[in-house]
């Protein structure tokens, strides 16, 4: 399992059982481990999302990753098939 500088959020995959873990340090990064550590992904937010660095929650549907960004103020949903962000909220 990777070391995390500042882990801020995790959940819980419904479909897979996997675990997405939301890292702000010092990069921020989303993985998905699976239950037993082994890394499957991970993704350099700050890259798919145009620079946003404060990302701190967390939240896996069925079809969706959900990620909020504080000093951003902003709520990017990505489909979990591709990384790249649906949308952007406010």
């Amino acid at each position: 399992m990777p070391a995390f500088g500042d882990p801020e959020g995790v959940d819980v995959d419904p479909v897979t059982g996997n675990i997405w873990v939301l890292n702000d340090a010092p990069t921020t990064v989303l993985y998905e481990l699976t239950p037993d550590g082994v890394v499957v992904n991970l993704w350099q937010l700050e890259q798919l999302t145009g620079g946003y660095q404060d990302a701190n929650s967390v939240a896996v549907t069925r079809d969706w990753v959900i990620v909020g960004f504080d000093i951003e103020r902003k709520i990017v949903v990505f489909t979990k098939e591709d990384p790249h962000p649906v949308t952007q909220q406010f």
